[in-house]
Parts: C-alpha cells; sequence; structure tokens
C-alpha cells in the first residue's frame, strides 16, 4: 500500500523574524529557493503556482508532485535560516495543505534532533520526533488546516489541543499530539514535505501547502477562528461558533476558558430577583426546619452540596442571587429574633424603650 507523510520539521537554529515569524516576502510564483525557504529534495518535484486558496481567492502554493518517481522523499519546503525560540513559551505552528491526488497515508508534525540532541518531548516526557501525526485526510480536492503546538518547557498540566480543521466549516476534525520544549531548545526552522512509498511511486499525488505560520501563543497570535475565515469581516471580535481558550472542549458553552481570568468587571445578567423573600406570603423555613436539613445533607436548603460545586462548577448569576436569598432569609430570622427579645424584654421590663420591629 501507497503511504504518503506530510510533514512540519522544526529545525533547530539560531536567526530570528518577527510575528508571523516566518518571513513570507519572497513567496512568489514561479520562483524556488530565490527567497527565505528552499525546496527540500531539489526543484523537480517542487514549484510555486497560483491555485484558488482556502477562501476561494487566488494564492500562491508551493506544490509537490512526484515527477522523478524515485524514492521515498518526494519534495517540500523548509525554512532556511530559522527562529529563535524562548522554550519556556508555547508556540503554534500551522500551515494549509490540499491534496489533489490519491488520499493515502499519513500526516506528521515533527522535529528533528539538532546538534545539542533531543529538544522536545511529548506530553508524556518522553523524548521525540513527532509533534503530532495524523493518519489521512478525509478528502482530497479539499483544503484542510493543520495546526500543532509546543508547550513551555515549565508549563504545568499541558493538554493536546493541535489539530486537523476542514476549510469549509471551520470543524475539527481530528486532535493532534502536541510536543513540549526541553530546555535545551534555542530555535525552530519550518518545514513541509512530503513523501511516498519509493516501491510505489504515483505522478497523480499532488500537495499543495499555503500560508505557513510559526507564532508565540500569548493572546497576540491569530485566532484560529480568523486562520479559518470564521470571523465576521464587519467586526473582529465577533465570533460565529464556540470559543475555546487553552480548551477545545466548550460543552456547548459560547465561551469557555481553561485557566485564570483577571477583569476589572464582569456583569452578569439577572432575572428573578430574590426581594420576594421580604414579602408577607413568602414561605420562610422555620430554624428548626434548617437545622434539621442541615443535619441530614450537610448543606443549606437549595444551596449545592461541595462534591456537586466541585465536580459541575457554578452559575455566577445563580449563585449570587442564592446567596442573596440566604441572607434576606438570614436578615428574616434576626428580625424574628429581635423581636422575640423585645417581648421578652417588654415582658420583664415593661417601662424599657426597645421597640418592636
Amino acid at each position: 500500500m501507497r503511504s504518503i507523510f506530510f510533514v512540519f520539521y522544526f529545525l533547530f537554529s539560531l536567526v530570528s523574524y518577527s510575528q508571523n515569524l516566518l518571513n513570507l516576502n519572497g513567496w512568489v510564483a514561479g520562483t524556488i529557493d530565490n527567497d527565505n525557504f528552499q525546496s527540500y529534495n531539489g526543484v523537480t518535484n517542487n514549484s510555486r503556482i497560483w491555485v484558488d486558496g482556502p477562501q476561494g481567492t487566488p494564492i500562491v502554493a508551493w506544490r509537490v508532485q512526484d515527477k522523478r518517481m524515485d524514492g521515498d522523499d518526494v519534495g517540500g519546503f523548509s525554512d532556511k535560516i530559522g527562529v529563535p525560540i524562548n522554550p519556556k513559551k508555547m508556540y503554534r505552528l500551522s500551515v494549509w495543505v490540499k491534496p489533489t491526488g490519491p488520499n493515502v497515508g499519513k500526516f506528521h508534525i515533527t522535529t528533528i534532533y539538532n546538534q545539542q540532541g533531543a529538544t522536545m518531548v511529548d506530553l508524556k516526557g518522553n523524548l521525540v520526533h513527532s509533534v503530532a501525526s495524523y493518519e489521512s485526510l478525509p478528502e482530497i480536492g479539499k483544503w484542510f488546516l493543520a495546526v500543532g503546538y509546543i508547550h513551555g518547557v515549565d508549563e504545568v498540566g499541558a493538554y493536546n489541543i493541535g489539530g486537523i480543521y476542514d476549510g469549509v466549516t471551520g470543524q475539527k476534525l481530528k486532535s493532534l499530539n502536541d510536543a513540549k520544549f526541553l530546555s535545551t531548545a534555542t530555535s525552530v526552522s519550518f518545514s513541509s514535505y512530503l513523501a511516498t512509498d519509493a516501491n510505489n511511486p504515483d505522478m497523480s499525488v499532488i500537495y499543495d501547502f499555503c500560508n505557513p505560520r510559526l507564532e508565540v501563543v500569548d493572546g497576540n497570535e491569530v485566532p484560529i477562528a480568523s486562520l479559518l475565515g470564521k470571523v465576521e469581516a464587519k467586526n473582529s471580535n465577533y465570533f460565529t461558533e464556540n470559543v475555546g481558550i487553552k480548551t477545545t472542549n466548550t460543552q456547548g458553552y459560547t465561551l469557555a476558558v481553561k485557566g485564570k481570568i483577571r477583569s476589572q468587571e464582569i456583569k452578569v445578567e439577572a432575572e428573578n430577583w430574590p426581594d420576594f423573600v421580604f414579602k408577607h406570603d413568602y414561605n420562610l423555613n422555620t430554624l428548626k426546619e434548617v437545622s434539621s436539613y442541615i443535619k441530614q445533607y450537610g448543606h443549606l436548603p437549595e444551596m449545592p452540596s461541595a462534591a456537586i460545586a466541585e465536580k459541575n462548577g457554578i452559575e455566577l448569576g445563580e449563585m449570587n442571587k442564592l446567596l442573596l436569598k440566604k441572607i434576606e432569609e438570614l436578615t428574616l430570622y434576626i428580625i424574628q429574633q429581635d423581636n422575640k427579645i423585645n417581648e421578652i424584654q417588654q415582658k420583664l421590663n415593661p417601662d424599657s424603650s426597645r421597640s418592636k420591629l
């Protein structure tokens, strides 16, 4: 069976660009090896041509086709010089890819060793070349966005967030395995290439690559939704789908964040505010009833137990209403107790100046 390999190579070297950290100024049609990128395995199987891009507009793509049919490594491109990195930071690489020949084989997002040895591990701590691997794209003749991540060396609790995205729907079709820098990592060089089984060469196997990106993940990187063209052009802050920050599982919420949030103010819409507690027809439990409930369940009536809160979290709006309701009920209990104390004092000392609330 023929195998096709798509590889991102991170070659560790010494020179930097600005973000997009890859310099695409010389990425133009009809030229090879005269800018910041060099062809992999010679120019015979490589070309840069105009194609219809992921958003339906013309774009320059790097095309790889096995014309020589003489080995596993067909062709591709690599960043000539490389980009210095801080191993304490997290980096994201992405590239659009479109298979226009037989749809077989594997994707790889990988790194290789530099002179210092291995420079990254998988999220279990094993030394690896691959940031991620993916069996095969689901369709030919269609653009897909491949996204991989390398986490910072000191990051605790890192988990896989890379993936393959459908260029039309924006849906994440497959999760990819991320990697993590070792402290010895110094720089990266972006490379993508296609390889086929030398025993079964096929000139109909063609891959197009475009818009390679290497970015620091610090909150200023281009959102995945923007890369996919899923952000409204009139307002770059408007997203048409649920958004996850450091998580791919939004659990149906419009915004899901795995981590801490710092803000000057958060406003939560409120309905059915519990001032009804102060109405004359409100059924206030007796303190004896509350005491009995606490002894049986270990928490206040209507409030979630510790186990439920820790498992499911709490809703800020609903919890604030419940807390206010309990404060208002507590206020009523205090008023009741004060009235009882006042009545007792009136009986013991009719001349007392205390007045009933």
